[in-house]
Parts: structure tokens; sequence; C-alpha cells
């Protein structure tokens, strides 16, 4: 007797979590551990978030610890309050991050063979193709490497899947805009998500030619509005603080000019080849100096590395990209390469390669898939020539502050796979149909083919994927009673905010305007004082002192002998205001606001008013999405 749909799925289910509690068992291990290179500041946001909301109780608006005072909120990589926030206030930030991982997993793999399905693949190229993507080395490489906005990544086969429904009945593309919103909150708007909505673009347009219909359109343009709508109350902020403060970035990176230059002339010696140019903090960041060894950014030099280029590097590239077993991240193995490895691994194996080679079984039918994959492919290349994809495309608003076009890899291997899962059903129906052979023979070798690849994937993949929490938690200094600003190090950040510390050197790369002072600065007055307008009267004009803070709001108590101004040692951003009769203003960068001789009680509030129009917005498109929704739903019903 066959099994009944609902018992398929709860096995099938099952299946997908025991694989991939498998594929990440080493995560689970030692879930009080931290993580190197980039988990340092990835741990400072979710921690900042986490110490908002839990030990404060107030919305993560604003981040006192963070480059002397940043809008959290606005913060495009740092997630806000996603669904998954309530494993953090359950677990905690340290061990949420690993569950989140699993579970991300868990709904990439599901997805993938769910996206396949919805365009007409089989089971058996759907559970390839789904294997191929998510056991790939793209998503174990970026998270060993810290990088956790990779996870919304996952989610790209659920937009597609939803809009390719969308095409047929446009409410579908209302869902697609639901999970668009949830990548944005979950910190993937500036990486995954625009990415998203140029492959969704291209991916839309050949549909409407290939259908000879609108509706694609039609449906990426639903999908974009409600998925701007509901994710308005961290986008809006996002691309305001972006708006602001652009960052400036060369085209397509490095990589090629340092190849090309390399190639005419290498270096005199081993050491000027290992070096990377470019900023290590936002301090470097802002200034834009300063050219560091690849060592002393955590990034490690293979011996092969440090050799003359050749012409046969890209070709060599290439194969290690795809096809390379020894994948590991923030090491250099070739060099021609500009950033670490994480960037550039995406192993899917010989068997993909061979299935992509047979594309032209199926171009009459999946031409667009082919277009998008070619388009990613040649995006990821960079600034290969001046009419280059990536060299065009980079004067464009959004794209102009991207630096790493290796990431259009991601998309590519997406598009890969589901292609190669089509030419496998492709093959296999061709051989089927033979009169020389049974058809279960074909299906035997198919199925043979299909798990060893898959076996293979995982077991790169999960190599990759090994060791990316081997830190003992480290020792926390006893929390300070108030915040206190100082220099710090690059991979303190974490630690530093725990013991109530402000860093204002760290991985950031918005260049953000840093006005306070540390306290080893000669000119630092405290983090509380008050100028008075008579600048000889500096010393007896007033007393500021702390009555209560938290990360969105201080309270001082003033003694003002004359006139003048209060001052917080903390940047200026225009949603700081202070209760009346009081106003906030900047003054040389910094929090302020005036008082005149007397005692005074203040507080200060950073209410952003583009925090408030964007949940307006998205209070406003939620209402509208659920009633859609509904109406699409009683329609349907009543017709049937």
């Amino acid at each position: 007797m066959g099994l009944t749909k609902r018992s398929l799925g709860v096995l099938t289910s099952l299946l997908v979590g025991l694989t991939v509690l498998f594929f990440c068992s080493d995560v689970l291990h030692n879930l009080d551990h931290w993580g190197q290179y980039d988990w340092d500041l990835f741990f400072f946001h979710t921690q900042s978030t986490y110490r908002s909301v839990a030990e404060f109780g107030e919305l993560p608006l604003w981040n006192p610890w963070y480059l002397g005072g940043f809008p959290m909120i606005g913060n495009p990589q740092a997630a806000s309050l996603d669904p998954f926030f309530l494993l953090d206030l359950l677990n905690g930030p340290i061990v949420a991050i690993k569950l989140k991982i699993i579970a991300h997993y868990a709904i990439g793999l599901g997805g993938m063979c769910w996206c396949c399905r919805q365009m007409g693949l089989s089971r058996l190229a759907s559970v390839y193709a789904a294997g191929t993507f998510l056991f790939s080395t793209w998503l174990a490489l970026h998270l060993h490497s810290g990088h956790l906005w990779s996870l919304a990544a996952v989610y790209i086969p659920w937009v597609v899947g939803l809009l390719y429904r969308g095409c047929r009945q446009l409410s579908q593309a209302t869902y697609a805009g639901f999970v668009l919103a949830l990548m944005v909150l979950e910190g993937g708007g500036a990486h995954v998500a625009s990415l998203l909505g140029i492959v969704c673009g291209l991916l839309t347009l050949c549909w409407a030619i290939q259908q000879r219909s609108v509706r694609p359109l039609a449906a990426l343009l639903i999908m974009g509005a409600f998925g701007a709508g509901l994710s308005a109350v961290k986008l809006f902020p996002a691309l305001k603080l972006l708006g602001e403060f652009p960052r400036h970035t060369s085209v397509g990176g490095s990589g090629w000019s340092r190849y090309k230059e390399r190639l005419s002339a290498a270096p005199s010696t081993p050491e000027e080849i290992g070096t990377v140019k470019g900023p290590t903090s936002a301090v470097a960041s802002n200034e834009n100096s300063g050219t560091l060894p690849f060592e002393a950014s955590g990034i490690t030099v293979a011996p092969q590395a440090k050799r003359r280029p050749s012409k046969r590097d890209p070709a060599a590239f290439l194969c290690k990209v795809f096809l390379g077993r020894d994948q590991q991240s923030n090491i250099r193995y070739f060099p021609i390469q500009g950033n670490g490895w994480q960037e550039y691994g995406a192993y899917i194996g010989p068997l993909a390669i061979l299935l992509l080679a047979g594309c032209p079984l199926v171009l009459r039918t999946a031409w667009p898939w082919i277009v998008v994959a070619g388009f990613c492919f040649l995006m990821a290349v960079g600034n290969f020539s001046r009419f280059a994809p990536w060299a065009l495309m980079h004067n464009l608003p959004v794209l102009s502050n991207m630096r790493v076009p290796s990431r259009f890899l991601i998309p590519f291997v997406f598009a890969a796979c589901l292609l190669a899962g089509m030419v496998l059903d492709a093959i296999r129906q061709r051989l089927a149909s033979r009169r020389d052979g049974p058809n279960r023979w074909v299906d035997v070798a198919a199925k043979f083919l299909v798990t060893a690849a898959l076996i293979d994937s995982m077991t790169v993949g999960r190599a990759s994927l090994q060791g990316m929490f081997p830190l003992s938690p480290p020792r926390i200094a006893s929390p300070l009673p108030a915040i206190t600003t100082i220099v710090g190090q690059q991979m303190h950040t974490t630690q530093a905010m725990l013991a109530n510390y402000c860093v204002l050197v760290t991985a950031e790369v918005i260049p953000f305007p840093i006005s306070v002072l540390p306290r080893d600065d000669p000119g630092y007055l405290g983090e509380l004082y008050f100028v008075p307008d008579e600048t000889e009267r500096a010393t007896t004009a007033g007393r500021v002192e702390l009555e209560s803070w938290s990360p969105n709001s201080v309270r001082v108590r003033v003694t003002a002998h004359a006139p003048g101004f209060v001052v917080l040692n903390r940047n200026w951003e225009e949603g700081w205001t202070a209760l009346p009769p009081y106003r906030a203003a900047p003054f040389q960068g910094l929090i302020a606001a005036r008082a005149e001789p007397g005692i005074h009680s203040m507080t200060f509030l950073y209410r952003p008013r583009v925090v408030l129009l964007g949940t307006i917005v998205s209070l406003v498109t939620l209402v509208l999405a659920a009633a859609w929704v509904l109406c699409t739903h009683f329609t349907t019903s009543a017709n049937q």
C-alpha cells in the first residue's frame, strides 16, 4: 500500500531535517562558542538588538555602542525584529545564530525542491537541484567567514517559485513580496535582495517574451510593491542612511586590474603579492587609505598564491570555483584573487558541469534560465573589460554601493542548478523513449548518479563548514554603569559592547561621520559636559550629571551658571529630539541642547520620522495584502 500524501510529506520533512542536521552537525558542537573573521561584527549586531529589547524593553532603533552612536534600524546588514528573533529571546543571541543556520538550511532545501517542482521538474531532478544548490560551498564559505546576511539567500527559490506562480495568478506575487520583505528584515537587503531584484527583473522580462504576455511583469511589480511596503519599517531608514552616506567603490573590485598589472610586471618580492588595497575599518574606510597585507586582514595566503600570475590563472580559477574540492574561507589560492575565497567558492560538482553542457537540449523551453545564468556569470566576473555588464551596471544607484561582483555567483548557482535539473529530465526522457533498453535501467542509473553527486556535494560543503565557531566564550568585563567611548580594536566589538564600551574602530563600511572622541583623546571632555557661551567661564559654568540612559534615550540633570549647551558625546542624527521645553540640536556633530542658567532635567529621545513613516507604510501594506489575499481566496472558493 502506498503512502498517503500527508504521510509522504511528513517523511520528506523528516528526511530533510536529518540531512540538514548531519550536514550542519559541526555548527551544533559547543553551542556557546564564538566565531572568527566577520562574526564579531554580526555577533555585535545581534547582541545589540537583543540588549535593546530584552534588557531595556525598547525597539532596536539606535545603537549607542557603535561608532559613537549609529542608527541601528537603518543598518542594512543588521537584522531587525524578524520572526527568528524569538530564538534570540528564548536561547540568547549566540545559540540562536546557530539554530538559525540549521533552520535556514532546511528552509532553503525545502524551498528549492518546491521551486523546482513548480517549474515542472521531476522529483529526482528537484532533489538533485536542491541538494546541489544548498550544499554548494557558496553558503558554507560565507557563513564560515561570518557573513550572516547570506542566510537570506536561502529564500531565493521561494521568491522565484512564488513569482512564477504569480504569472498565472497575480495574488501569488503577494506572497513573494512577503518573502522579499523577510529577506530585508533579516539583514539581506543590501546584498541578497538587491541581486535578486535584478535577476527577477531579467527573468520576468524573458518570461513575458516567452509567454507573449505582460502578466510576468505585472507580477514583478506586485511583488516589488508589497515587498518594499511590508519591509518599509527597515527599508526606508536603510535607504535614507545609504543615500546620505553612500559608499564609493571601484568598478568590479581590484581583481582584474591587479591581474593585468602583475601579468605585465610582476612584483619584485613575494611580500608585495600578498597585499590587498582597501580599508579594514570604519575609520580607514572614511580615509580611504592604506595598503594592508592579506594576513593582517585575516586572510591566509597559500604558497601558490605568491607566484607570478600567468595567462592560465583565469581558467584554473574557474575550475577551482566550481570543481575545487578544497574550499576554505579567508584563503587566497591565486595571485589574481582580490578577496578571501568566501567570495568565490561555489562547488557544484562534475555532474552539474556535464549537465550544463547539455543546455541545448532544453533551449526551447528553458532559454530564460540560460539567459539569467549567463548574465549572472558575466556579472560575477567583474570588470574584465570596459563594456563588461558589471562595469556598465555599476553606475546604477544601488549597484554603485556594491564592491564585490562575485556575489552574483549566488543567483548563478541557483539558475545553474535549475538548468542542470531540467537537462537531467530531458536526458532521462530521451533515453527512456528508446526501444533498446528498459526504462527502469535508465532510472536506476539516474538515481545512482544523483546520489553520488549529492554525497559529493555534501562532503565538500560540509568540509567548508567545519570549524566555523572555534573560539571559547571570552571573558566579559563587569559592565560599566554608563557607556564609555574607546578606540577599540576590530575583533573586540562584541566584548566591548557587553561591558558598556562604545568602540570607534569596527569593520563597518558605511562612511557614517564620527564626531565623538574616545576617553584617551587629549580633547576628551567626558561623555556629558557643558559648553558655555563665554569660553572663559568654561570650568565654572555648569555641571551635567547622568540620571538614566537606554539605547534610545538619555536623561541628564544640568546645573547651569551661565547660558550654553549641554553636550552628549554621541554622534548627531536628525532623529534625535528633546522633550519640551528643550530642543535637541547638533553641536560640532554631537547631540546637544541649549540651557539657560538654572537647574534642568533634560530627556533626549531618538524618534526618527523615517521609522514612523516606514511603520505606517508597512502596516497599511499588510492590511492591503491581507485584504487582497482574502478576497482572492473567497472569490476562488465561490467559483469552485
